[in-house]
């Protein structure tokens, strides 16, 4: 039987590989001149998430390889299995499970037991036998609360204590709809004024007795109100939030977790999620992962995920996005002008391209840390360091990397006539206030 030849082929540029290098990225064939801008243009480091700075760039690139495989959740399964995920990463290696993450899993597990065969399993542990026929008594000593908790271990409970409760909340909503369209009608007819000064009879004082627990009518507008002002908090959410006061045996009031939550969605609002989180517990957690309470590690593993799903990829510059054909072609003419230039003007390095200039100096063009729209690389003195800021044009913003960078080495290679010679460099942001230095 005929062994496959490993593929030697760059997945950038196309061209053949001497040496295959799969320490790095065993998911990729890369060359050495385009390795550094794939990996570059996959792993991008942003400045700030969500108006956070990014003290430690080096954490977030290795945050961002953790997290790339997680899109943004869309329901509450998806919502735990990423923050299992996320505090596994500080459980270390042990087999047991963290308290955290046992309460991770019961929180999810006991809010959908009933709705999911998923949740019904998790909520009885790892040593529960999905297939084995349990009796009342023997699903009691499985239960993490040994069949004590009022909601939990009864979820047709917690499914009638929801039910209620969300018809409660649709009535108010179908009334303040009522008096918002009469409202309305009046200021379109003039009367404005005295539409705002109406007692309006839709809603009325009232107390909901829910399984025991009082809710007045005020309780119930100040829910609604914080789901009409927050775009990360749903009236699932809210109805949660009642929900954990009517079992809570603290009796932590009512008033107080609306706080919690509110103070919180002004993180989670930044997220523009189209599925927040439902659960109180979830809601809480997220919003003090992006605040850094659990440590910066955790802290970045949360950023990194809120980036990758917010950003908008370019298929010029992206690797995970492009033309296949365009960018091979971009980065063959990169290598086809490097190959021009000679060994003794041009050498191609693990991180880096060096040029050398016809002023006799050498140059260093690696990829950005932080980089602009116009500027995707660092250029420098290769014996000083001293940077040299090089734009490209904006009406050339969009050309593939490869392109730009073939602009970039011509105009280094060609330091003494380079506003002349290369019309897609922005000749006001070329070697502006530095003196080229021979390299010796």
């Amino acid at each position: 039987m005929k062994q496959e030849k490993p593929n030697r082929k760059c997945e950038s540029c196309r061209t053949e590989i001497k040496v295959l290098d799969l320490c790095q990225e065993p998911n990729l064939i890369l060359c050495e001149l385009c390795k550094p801008w794939v990996l570059s243009s996959i792993y991008q480091v942003p400045r700030r998430v969500i108006d956070i700075d990014i003290e430690d760039p080096s954490l977030f690139e290795i945050s961002l390889k953790l997290t790339e495989n997680f899109s943004s959740p869309s329901t509450e399964s998806d919502w735990y299995k990423f923050l299992k995920f996320i505090f596994s990463k500080k459980s270390g290696s042990s087999d047991e499970e963290s308290e955290m993450l046992t309460k991770i899993r019961l929180d999810y597990a006991g809010r959908n037991a009933i709705y999911s065969q998923e949740a019904h399993d998790l909520y009885y542990g790892p040593q529960f036998d999905p297939d084995a026929d349990y009796s009342w008594d023997e699903l009691e000593e499985l239960s993490p609360y040994n069949g004590n908790h009022p909601f939990f271990d009864d979820p047709t409970v917690h499914f009638d204590f929801m039910a209620d409760l969300n018809s409660i909340i649709n009535r108010y909503i179908e009334s303040l709809n009522t008096i918002e369209e009469e409202k309305r009608l009046l200021q379109e007819n003039g009367w404005g004024g005295y539409a705002e000064q109406i007692i309006w009879n839709e809603i009325e004082p009232q107390i909901h007795n829910l399984y025991g627990t009082e809710l007045s009518t005020s309780q119930f507008l100040e829910c609604i109100d914080l789901v009409k002002s927050s775009r990360s908090v749903q009236y699932g959410l809210m109805a949660q939030v009642i929900f954990d006061f009517a079992c809570d045996e603290s009796k932590m009031s009512l008033e107080s977790r609306i706080n919690q939550i509110s103070t919180r969605s002004e993180i989670l609002d930044q997220f523009n999620s189209e599925n927040p989180p439902t659960s109180p517990f979830y809601y809480h957690i997220i919003a003090d992962l992006v605040q850094g309470k659990y440590g910066q590690n955790l802290q970045y593993l949360m950023l990194a995920s809120l980036y990758q799903w917010q950003r908008t990829l370019r298929p010029s510059h992206s690797f995970l996005v492009r033309d296949e054909n365009v960018w091979s072609k971009s980065f063959q003419l990169l290598r086809g002008i490097i190959d021009s230039l000679g060994l003794k003007r041009a050498n191609i390095k693990s991180d880096k391209i060096l040029i050398k200039g016809d002023s006799d100096t050498w140059y260093s063009i690696k990829p950005a840390r932080f980089r602009t729209e116009l500027q995707w690389w660092i250029v420098s003195n290769a014996k000083t360091g001293v940077g040299i800021c090089i734009d490209i044009l904006v009406p050339h913003k969009d050309l593939p990397l490869g392109d730009q960078l073939s602009s970039v080495v011509l105009a280094l290679a060609n330091d003494g006539s380079i506003v002349s010679e290369v019309s897609t460099l922005d000749p006001d942001r070329v070697f502006r206030g530095i003196q080229p230095v021979n390299m010796l």
